[in-house]
């Protein structure tokens, strides 16, 4: 991946709008990214970073940390970058979200962020997880954090791992190389081992925990071995014995106390049976006697009652002619039901006739009041009609005096043009005429300084005659007169910037001559369109003020007009007052049309609400007849209604017994009250003389029961009988204590027995498992005894750090002129903390071996860098052999002196060999002598940095 355009705008220092075509740094070699401390170096590293992945580079700062300072509270923060992958261009675009205020109201809204990639082939995707996926599985294929690994050796940061200990080294290749899982299984390891302890402990603590619940009686011969148990003194199997043994001799127990218990129950169920016996015999003797004595006091009763029911049977005939009157009545109450309807239907029917007259009358005003407001609407929809006819005939009117308006107001604007030209024009024929006087000056002051270089060549010339020798300007060989040499003669060089002087100065004028000229021609072709224009809106204007009656301003504007004429046609400016005077003038003349054409056009846009209206009052109008028409005819309906309701009233009256229904439901109800007196004394003596012989026949069988019960009696003792069961109960009561904690006894025994044995049983299972999981926990976290401290991760982060060593040590020899080289420690100095990721530096000069850490500054910096690049080839290499065209140095150069630095450039320069562009962050001066192509940044006095390609 290669970088050929970035663009940046709002953020960090850029403020403005900042593009560099790095393109211009080529394809491969060494470039520098110069300027001063904080003005922004490495924030184009930034830039690149958030516009691939939407983050910053570092840790340090979060997106929303990179809008620029500088930036007002609208604008956006984004970045462009175009890059090429693979031979195949791509596009992205970035903006980063903000807050900024509501336009409405108080308080922020923000400002979500976007993203666009543009793809080679014309495809553009604007949602940003669609682009975020596509960046970093399709195209680069690698994350943020491995690009900013494999991109950006960031200042200060790869030296932390030339002075790193192993823990230190370990987290950072865990977090490089993805070995956590290593890690992880490490701990997992541990932890499972760490749990299998505790699971034999709790074992073992819970066969103690059972040993010490075993119980036995105070009496046993196995308490003593109990005891022995207790104390821990028996093994396991001895143990398990003297559960078996407990249990056996508490079962045995029990069972003999279960058949005493069994013998007591048996004889103390007899005994409380005789004593039941005896019991039920006494209360059937008191049983027969109460019933006897309640027989002969209840047939009396009985007698009674039955001639009571008797009597009431004799007068049945009297009832059934009772119950055969009120049902005719009642039927009979149908024909009053039908009187009052017809009484009811009479009141109705008045009352609507009545309605129906009220509604007539007040039909017949709405009927005056719609024929008013239709002759009211017929008039202004006429008047309305005729405005929209007047109204195109208006508008058109307006909209030529607008027009006319708006070319007056853009002549105003030419006359403005126009002075401004013959003022343009002025200034440079004033300027032309000034420089023709310093172009004479300066030509006649080189003319003169040529005539005196002319006459003191001649006296230079003279001086050299001998008389006798030929002169070479004449031949003569007399001189009687030779020339003299003047004191003050110009040297030539004086002569030379006399003559530059008065070119120049005749070019200025020459010039001036030319600007002059055009704008002569210039105010001169404005001059005659302005002529021309002003001819014709003038006669726009007239005509639109002839079009109208208006008075004075029209004679004024007139005026004005011939003024402004008048004026043209002797080449004055135009006067700006008489042309605003023209403007105002025309407005009074036109704001009455305005007006008359707004108004018209309003009266017209009411002509349909009118017409619609005027159609409403006639649709009312006519429901309003039809209404009426319909109540007419229901008045005479009513009339013959109440005709036929009146007949059928007079007969119902000549049919009925009574004259209202309320005097016949009275009868009705007299009636209805006796029969059912009558029926309900009926019912009341039946219902007594069943409960009479049920008593009775009841009082008969308990006799009967009594009699059958104490016929079979036999005597008993009954005290006797008493103070055995007694002692029978509490016999039971010892014997079911026994029992009970003879069973609790072995139930304890019998859980704790088989506890024990299932925690046996899993002891040993789990004691042999925890014997090779804790050697493969102790061999994968480096806790072996006697052996070197080195974790399963630390041994795979081994390889990567072996391959690191040997492509920095490619860098390093060059670096260090082959005097260093690194390697990797592979002896322990203790055997108590971990190693296998520990740093040593070979010497070659004096073939010792030291710790890295031991390095001076400058020798520090070259193993730092040379072990940062060969990480980061590694990195490259581990990420699916991805390589960046690419990467960025950022760290001071200036710890070196001039040896080193050219040994590092050097390395840098086999760096960036084939097609890989190496660029560095550094603000040394040397280094802007030796990289010739550089991103040089400066900070501005206001709004941020700037920033540009200088090759």
């Amino acid at each position: 991946m290669r970088p050929t355009k970035l663009i940046m705008e709002g953020f960090g220092p850029y403020c403005a709008r900042t593009e560099l075509d790095l393109d211009r740094l080529g394809e491969a070699g060494l470039y520098l990214i110069t300027g001063e401390t904080g003005a922004g170096k490495t924030t184009i590293f930034d830039a690149i970073t958030f516009a691939l992945y939407g983050e910053a580079s570092g840790d340090q700062r979060r997106a929303e940390m990179l809008r620029s300072k500088y930036v007002e509270e609208t604008s956006p923060t984004v970045v462009e970058l175009t890059f090429v992958n693979a031979d195949r261009e791509y596009y992205v675009k970035r903006t980063l979200g903000f807050w900024r205020k509501k336009q409405r109201g108080e308080g922020l809204t923000e400002v979500p962020p976007t993203a666009e990639l543009r793809l080679p082939d014309g495809r553009v995707l604007t949602a940003r997880a669609e682009v975020d996926r596509a960046l970093r599985e399709d195209i680069l294929g690698i994350d943020r954090e491995q690009f900013t690994q494999i991109a950006m050796i960031a200042q200060g940061e790869f030296r932390k791992l030339l002075s790193a200990s192993t823990d230190d080294r370990k987290r950072i290749f865990r977090q490089i190389f993805g070995t956590g899982p290593f890690f992880a299984l490490q701990e997992r390891l541990k932890a499972e081992a760490k749990a299998l302890e505790d699971e034999c402990s709790s074992a073992r603590a819970g066969i103690r925990q059972y040993v010490n619940d075993a119980s036995c009686g105070e009496s046993s011969p196995l308490a003593g071995r109990t005891a022995q148990a207790k104390a821990g003194e028996l093994t396991t199997e001895e143990v398990l014995s003297l559960f078996e043994d407990l249990i056996r001799e508490d079962g045995a127990a029990y069972d003999a106390a279960g058949k005493w218990l069994s013998d007591t129950e048996n004889a103390l169920e007899k005994v409380s049976s005789a004593l039941t016996r005896a019991e039920e015999q006494d209360k059937a003797r008191r049983e027969l006697a109460g019933c006897l004595e309640a027989r002969k006091a209840h047939a009396p009763v009985l007698r009674a009652v039955g001639e009571a029911v008797k009597a009431w049977e004799a007068r049945r005939p009297e009832m059934e002619k009772l119950r055969t009157a009120v049902t005719l009545m009642g039927e009979g109450m149908k024909d009053y039901d039908e009187l009052e309807r017809c009484r009811d239907l009479e009141k109705k029917l008045t009352g609507e006739a009545c309605d129906l007259s009220a509604a007539l009358e007040k039909a017949e005003e709405t009927r005056l009041t719609l024929q008013t407001e239709e002759e009211t609407l017929s008039a202004a929809l006429k008047a309305q009609q005729k405005a929209a006819a007047d109204k195109a005939e208006a508008e058109a009117l307006d909209r030529r005096m607008l027009r006319a308006a708006g070319d007056w107001e853009a002549l105003m604007k030419a006359a403005g043009d126009l002075r401004r030209a013959r003022a343009r024009a002025e200034e440079c024929l004033s300027r032309y005429t000034l420089q023709s006087g310093k172009a004479r000056l300066s030509q006649g002051t080189y003319l003169e300084l040529n005539q005196r270089y002319l006459d003191a060549q001649a006296g230079l010339l003279a001086q050299a005659l001998t008389d006798g020798e030929p002169c070479p300007v004449c031949g003569s060989t007399h001189h009687p007169a030779k020339a003299s040499r003047p004191e003050s003669s110009p040297t030539p060089s004086q002569l030379d910037t006399a003559r530059e002087r008065a070119e120049a100065e005749q070019a200025a004028m020459q010039s001036a001559s030319q600007a002059s000229a055009a704008a002569r021609a210039t105010a001169s072709s404005m001059a005659e369109n302005y002529a021309e224009r002003f001819a014709s809106v003038s006669r726009e204007l007239r005509d639109c003020a002839s079009s109208v009656p208006s008075g004075d301003p029209a004679v004024l504007l007139e005026e004005r007009l011939s003024s402004l004429a008048d004026g043209l046609s002797r080449g004055v400016d135009p006067d700006a007052d008489a042309l605003t005077d023209v403007t105002s003038l025309f407005r009074e003349i036109r704001d009455p049309v305005s007006a008359r054409s707004a108004d018209l056009t309003a009266l017209a846009g009411l002509a349909e609400k009118t017409e619609r209206m005027l159609q409403e009052n006639r649709n009312r109008t006519e429901s309003l007849r039809r209404s009426v028409e319909e109540r007419r005819s229901r008045l005479t309906e009513i009339a013959a209604e109440k005709r036929g309701n009146a007949e059928r009233v007079e007969h119902l009256l000549g049919a009925l017994k009574h004259g209202t229904r309320r005097e016949a439901e009275a009868e009705l109800t007299l009636r209805r009250r006796e029969l059912q007196t009558m029926e309900a004394a009926v019912q009341e003596g039946e219902s007594t003389r069943q409960a009479a012989e049920k008593k009775m026949t009841e009082l008969d069988s308990r006799i009967r029961q009594a009699e059958t019960l104490l016929a079979n009696a036999e005597p008993c003792d009954r005290e006797a009988l008493t103070s055995e069961r007694l002692s029978l109960t509490e016999e039971k009561s010892r014997l079911a204590d026994i029992r009970q904690q003879l069973y609790a006894r072995m139930g304890g025994n019998r859980t704790a027995l088989a506890n024990i044995r299932e925690y046996s049983a899993s002891l040993g299972d789990l004691e042999k498992r925890l014997t090779w999981l804790r050697a493969l926990s102790d061999t994968a976290n480096g806790t072996l005894s006697g052996k070197e401290k080195v974790t399963l991760e630390t041994y795979v982060q081994m390889t990567y750090f072996d391959r690191i060593i040997r492509r920095a040590n490619v860098r390093l020899m060059v670096m260090s002129g082959g005097q260093y080289e690194l390697k990797r420690r592979t002896d322990s100095r203790n055997r108590r903390s971990q190693i296998g990721l520990d740093l040593d530096v070979i010497d070659h000069y004096n073939g010792s071996t030291r710790d890295a850490r031991s390095l001076s500054g400058g020798e520090s910096f070259k193993a730092s860098l040379s072990l940062a690049l060969g990480m980061a080839e590694e990195v490259q290499a581990s990420a699916g052999g991805i390589r960046l065209d690419a990467m960025f140095i950022d760290e001071g150069f200036g710890s070196l002196d001039a040896e080193s630095l050219n040994q590092a450039m050097q390395a840098l320069a086999d760096l960036s060999e084939g097609n890989r562009l190496v660029g560095i962050i550094s603000h040394v001066a040397e280094l802007k002598e030796r990289i010739d192509r550089q991103i040089v940044i400066r900070k501005m006095p206001i709004g941020g940095s700037r920033a540009e390609i200088v090759c």
